[in-house]
């Protein structure tokens, strides 16, 4: 289960990232800390030679090119983004090169977009074990009707008479089958020196 992250959100990490790692190595240790895989990291040796948004670029395409779409990564560092609260004195004060406030508005929109992707996701979860709720309830029912039905003309699926010994089992798994859909914890019966348990 999973949902994509749209473009514009997309846009907002890569500019969070950009307003809140200002050397090279920073960047490369978000993204490692994030769990990207090395593969799709720049070697380091090649970052000397590129400039800090084709770093952020170049992880992102190649988390896109993943069959999955880098989803895992892509949360992780949603997650982490949106909860950001260090801001390297050294670049944002002595320096000057990063922006405190763009940053901050940055985190605070992703804080907005990471609650928001997290809900759906349990609204999606809990939209598939609702279905599937629902899909196995159905098929309980058309299972409790077949067995009733047998037991109404005393013949199984098959056109076989059943024995009333048999009867007794067909019963039991009526029984067992309507308590499960009703979401009744039930066991299956078992023997005991030679006695069976229902």
């Amino acid at each position: 289960m999973s949902l994509e992250f749209s473009p514009s959100v997309i846009s907002h990490m890569k500019d969070c990232i950009l307003e809140l790692f200002w050397s090279k190595s920073d960047l490369y240790d978000f993204f490692r800390n994030s769990g990207c895989p090395r593969r799709h990291m720049p070697l380091k040796n090649e970052l000397v030679d590129m400039k800090r948004y084709q770093i952020v670029d170049s992880v992102f395409r190649n988390l896109f090119a993943t069959p999955d779409k880098g989803i895992i990564h892509l949360r992780n560092m949603l997650e982490t983004l949106s909860q950001w609260d260090y801001f390297d004195p050294y670049y944002f004060e002595e320096l000057n090169k990063l922006d405190r406030s763009k940053a901050e508005s940055y985190i605070n929109k992703l804080n907005i977009i990471y609650k928001d992707y997290t809900h759906k996701l349990k609204q999606q979860k809990k939209n598939k074990i609702e279905q599937s709720s629902i899909s196995k309830k159905t098929i309980l029912l058309e299972e409790i009707h077949n067995e009733y039905m047998s037991l109404l003309i005393s013949k199984d699926s098959n056109g076989r008479i059943i024995s009333s010994q048999k009867r007794g089992y067909h019963f039991e798994n009526l029984i067992m089958k309507i308590a499960q859909r009703e979401e009744f914890d039930v066991t299956e019966p078992f023997k005991i020196k030679g006695e069976q348990i229902d």
